[in-house]
């Protein structure tokens, strides 16, 4: 391959050479007006395949005519050894051979030195470029397009929108004479009526009003509730002005994030006293998720998920480390290896999860038997009246006869022949009975099954149940104020957000925090191997069911 150091020298008006150096290589090196030629020369005057150099068989560069001749020195060549100071002539071109540097085989400089002259006076005089010289008037040129333009672009639509008589005289025509005034194609929610712009334009050259969307929108209501908080963010604000018709298909609702931002940068500057933080971009500033808590007593409590307070308050004793234990757990029918989708069934929407129960989900293994060696009976769950009453019926049902005396001792109670019992038999079978009730239904609430998963407490003066169970508050919702759709997250892993399997507590809040989220969603602009995401990705306006004029939620209580 030969590396040449080609240097074009061009020349000002003072005839100062100013130098231009570029490496061009080849082998050969072609010279000439192609296209493919590594020294291009875009001269009619020079063949397309001028010229080419070439490596000798002694090593040394030569410069061979294609098709012409070279001039050099006075002379005319076929081929020439190039040396440094060498002069050619090819066509209007003067080449000279230069010494090379060390990193080029080759130095060559191209200068023009013979410009093609300049015809565009010669030319300019036998042509006729102006009006005048066509025997045109610019003047009258110029009102002729004026009244054109007004008469279609002005008078035309201005009669067409104040006179019904005119738009029902062009209503064959395939277009109506304001089509010029069109500024684009409008939603697909319109596109029913979209010929007719009276529906929405009622006034001439007054914006569209408020009333022309709601003839249609009756069930839309304000976008907040409360006519406060209403009247202090949008005051006077037209529905157009936020939702602008004719941006295309989707274009009448806003998928960026620019019109939040116009609240949100300065929340207590459009609602003072808000308690919500203020936002630009959810990739830089958006602040930790507010979860909503459920509380025992049915209040929730919204707090941040960094707050160290934030736990979750469920009644229930479910370690996740120890039901996911890569090993499996142990169950009345052999080890069992449990897995997220155990418990966790998508709902129909994809978008939740189905509540776990006792009977679909953890009856397998924790078993409310009583009596495994004699009945498969089990005692119902939920109740802690009704496991006695369950208990008591099944131990007087022994007492009375019921079931064979092989089943269980009482207490060496001698029986008599079938036959009415006495007085003292009867009580001395029901206090076995209590008791007996009493210390299965203790080995049940305390030992072997509901203290596993259930706060249980104890209290002597409630005969007929002493023990209670606390109650399970089930989160129903951890961010109601936003939008989560488990089924477009199908193709990750549980364990990518969720760190179930090492959390062994469950007040453990077992969510991804915004750091996670941040992986993979990007602010209002994408990055690389990131999800654009926009205020709209995950939020409706304002808290759910506000969009649409409703009553607001039961305020839940803040913590900052």
């Amino acid at each position: 391959m030969i590396r040449c150091q080609l240097v074009t020298v061009t020349r000002n008006r003072a005839g100062k050479a100013q130098r231009d150096a570029r490496t061009v290589s080849g082998e050969p090196l072609r010279i000439g007006r192609g296209a493919e030629c590594a020294i291009h020369l875009p001269d009619p005057r020079v063949s397309l395949h001028h010229a080419a150099v070439r490596r000798g068989d002694d090593g040394q560069l030569y410069l061979e005519a294609e098709r012409h001749t070279l001039k050099a020195g006075g002379r005319f060549e076929q081929r020439l050894r190039l040396q440094p100071g060498q002069v050619v002539m090819i066509g209007p071109y003067r080449f000279e051979v230069e010494a090379p540097d060390a990193a080029h085989e080759l130095a060559l400089t191209v200068e023009l030195t013979e410009p093609l002259p300049d015809d565009r006076e010669r030319l300019a005089s036998k042509s006729r470029v102006s009006l005048a010289q066509a025997g045109l008037s610019k003047r009258r040129v110029a009102l002729w397009l004026g009244g054109l333009v007004l008469l279609l672009f002005a008078a035309l639509p201005v009669l067409y929108a104040v006179s019904p008589q005119v738009r029902m005289a062009t209503a064959h025509l395939p277009f109506g004479l304001d089509q010029s005034w069109d500024p684009g194609p409008i939603s697909a929610g319109h596109v029913g009526f979209g010929d007719d712009c009276s529906q929405c334009h009622q006034v001439p050259f007054v914006q569209v009003r408020d009333q022309a969307c709601t003839a249609c929108h009756t069930g839309i209501g304000p976008h907040i509730a409360q006519a406060g908080m209403q009247d202090a963010v949008f005051g006077e604000v037209r529905c157009a002005s936020c939702h602008r018709d004719h941006k295309g298909l989707e274009g009448l609702a806003r998928g960026d994030g620019a019109q939040c931002v116009d609240c949100h940068r300065d929340v207590q500057a459009a609602a003072a006293g808000s308690m919500l933080a203020d936002i630009h971009d959810f990739g830089d500033d958006h602040p930790p998720f507010r979860l909503s808590l459920a509380q025992a007593d049915g209040s929730v409590v919204r707090m941040a998920q960094d707050d160290p307070a934030a736990r979750e308050e469920s009644g229930l004793i479910f370690p996740h480390d120890v039901h996911l234990a890569p090993g499996g757990v142990e169950s009345p029918d052999g080890e069992r290896k449990l897995e997220c989708a155990s418990c966790h069934v998508p709902d129909r929407a994809g978008v939740r999860f189905e509540p776990v129960t006792m009977q679909a989900h953890c009856a397998d293994c924790h078993r409310l038997d009583f009596e495994p060696a004699v009945t498969t009976r089990q005692v119902p769950h939920g109740d802690p009246r009704a496991v006695m009453t369950t208990l008591r019926e099944f131990y007087s049902a022994i007492s009375v006869g019921e079931i064979p005396l092989d089943v269980i001792m009482i207490d060496g109670m001698m029986r008599r022949p079938p036959g009415k019992a006495d007085a003292q038999e009867r009580r001395r079978a029901a206090q076995w009975v209590e008791e007996k009730s009493l210390a299965i239904g203790r080995e049940l609430f305390e030992v072997r099954v509901c203290q596993t998963c259930h706060e249980v407490s104890y209290d002597a003066s409630a005969t007929d149940a002493p023990w209670s169970i606390a109650p399970v508050t089930a989160n129903p919702h951890w961010l109601p104020k936003a939008r989560f759709d488990h089924a477009s997250h199908g193709s990750f892993e549980c364990s990518s957000c969720h760190a179930a399997a090492d959390s062994a507590l469950s007040s453990d809040i077992n969510l991804p925090d915004i750091t996670s989220c941040r992986t993979c969603h990007a602010g209002q602009s994408p990055a690389p191997g990131q999800l654009a995401s926009t205020c709209a990705t995950c939020h409706g306006f304002h808290a759910p069911g506000l969009s649409s004029g409703l009553p607001p939620p039961s305020l839940a209580t803040e913590k900052r």
